[in-house]
């Protein structure tokens, strides 16, 4: 009987890997070199791209490019600089035109449908966003049109304005405003711009700048992103609880506290660069190995209640920057991601296909079983302890996330305690037999 069901649960897990290489699909023959942002377009229904290439499907493209679902279009050739390619890390639609923000001496430019114009901003430029017919730039530069800003300025479309003088910001090092977004009324900016102070996510509630939650602590206390999912905020970057912080790389606001989402991503220097909605879920992608105690290589979604992953197949540098297209996933991606050749360019086609999902069941959260059985706590460091009312012929696996049996053990007492301290971080998967039934159950190992 245990044999029996072992095998089962293998072929489960092997066809759950398996399956996940045919989830993420190519377009043409991609890029060759990063895609850093994505803007999808409504009124022409076009997929924008920018970043670091300068050939898309196989065409000439300098660093931006647009898909209708069919084809590329390069926008006149792109931006190139008298020094090279403008890698582009941000782009919208304002009064009938395209701007693009980037790297470069002059960080922002527009597109009118025919020609690319600079647009008055002496620095790079990494966050664009629309509100109130206002065009708002946030990057790293001190000066527009002439006027002496802190990375954070707006346009009207005639003139160019200061907004509230961004605190804490000096035009130097890393100093970089990453993220804007308007939540709830007020104006949220996030990015780099003051060292380990705390102040880099703050709001305009409409007299003045207020650090949100305490802002962000440590070296690599970086605000990346911004997506407002079940009408509350959600924030990524590179954040530690290490340093301070109260959740890893993805945080959620509770009123003017920062919250942790579901065990966020706890990898070494996990960094998440981009949340985006879809399919009414939150997917992250970025830097990271773990999402909510799961193994969840650049890319988790999220469910308001647990972080899924999608696979362990994921390669190089991961996940960058995603973008939502007719109701279609497409991520920026690595040459080598999910197993295949896509070449910085992929589209999800996996339903709504994961491999494992960080279901907490522990004794915090009713995890009494099935004939008295209780596993706590959970998640845990290592050492967890398994209780049941009746323990006579009882036997216990342990797989982990891959199917492999690294554990097992007969019950002669109750409670016993078992101990995966020599064992990585994870999601571990338990079997209790009885003589007339099997119970399954997972722990997180934090």
């Amino acid at each position: 009987m245990i044999k029996r069901i072992v095998v089962i649960l293998l072929i489960v897990l092997v066809n759950s890997f398996s399956s996940f290489s045919q989830n993420w699909q190519g377009l043409g023959t991609g890029m060759n070199s990063t895609v850093r942002t994505f803007y999808t377009d409504t009124i022409a229904n076009k997929l924008y791209m920018g970043g670091n290439f300068t050939v898309s499907d196989g065409d000439t493209t300098w660093a931006i490019t647009s898909w209708d679902g069919v084809a590329f279009d390069s926008l006149g050739g792109g931006m190139l600089e008298a020094n090279g390619p403008f890698p582009v890390l941000a782009i919208t639609r304002y009064n009938g035109n395209i701007y693009a923000g980037g790297l470069g001496s002059s960080g922002l430019a527009k597109w009118d449908g025919n020609t690319w114009q600079t647009a008055g901003v002496n620095g790079s430029v990494g966050s664009l966003e629309v509100f109130n017919n206002e065009l708002y730039v946030g990057g790293a530069f001190d000066s527009v049109g002439g006027i002496a800003v802190n990375g954070l300025a707006k346009w009207n479309d005639t003139t160019w304005s200061d907004v509230h003088a961004l605190p804490n910001y000096t035009l130097s090092g890393n100093n970089f405003v990453h993220a804007i977004i308007m939540y709830q009324g007020e104006l949220f900016v996030g990015g780099n711009f003051s060292g380990n102070g705390g102040e880099n996510c703050v709001k305009w509630d409409g007299a003045s700048w207020q650090v949100i939650g305490g802002g962000f602590f440590g070296g690599n206390a970086d605000v990346a992103t911004f997506e407002i999912y079940n009408n509350e905020l959600y924030v990524g970057g590179s954040f530690h609880k290490a340093d301070g912080n109260t959740a890893d790389a993805v945080a959620k606001l509770n009123g003017n506290v920062w919250e942790d989402v579901g065990g966020g991503m706890t990898s070494v220097n996990a960094t998440v660069f981009d949340l985006q909605v879809f399919n009414n879920e939150l997917w992250a992608a970025g830097g990271f190995t773990m999402a909510g105690g799961v193994q969840a290589v650049s890319v988790a979604k999220w469910d308001n209640s647990q972080w899924c992953a999608l696979g362990v197949a994921l390669m190089g540098n991961g996940m960058q920057q995603m973008g939502v297209y007719n109701n279609e996933l497409y991520s920026g991606c690595d040459v080598v991601f999910d197993n295949d050749t896509l070449n910085f360019i992929a589209k999800w086609a996996g339903g709504n296909f994961t491999d494992t999902c960080g279901t907490i069941v522990g004794i915090e959260d009713n995890a009494e079983l099935e004939s008295g059985i209780t596993i706590y706590p959970n998640p845990n460091n290592g050492s967890f302890t398994i209780e049941m009312r009746d323990y006579e012929n009882v036997a216990i696996q342990i797989f982990n996330v891959t199917g492999q049996l690294i554990l097992q053990k007969t019950l002669n007492q109750s409670p016993t305690k078992f101990d995966l301290t020599e064992y990585s971080k994870g999601m571990y998967f338990i079997k209790v037999f009885t003589d007339n039934q099997s119970v399954s159950s997972k722990i997180i190992k934090n």
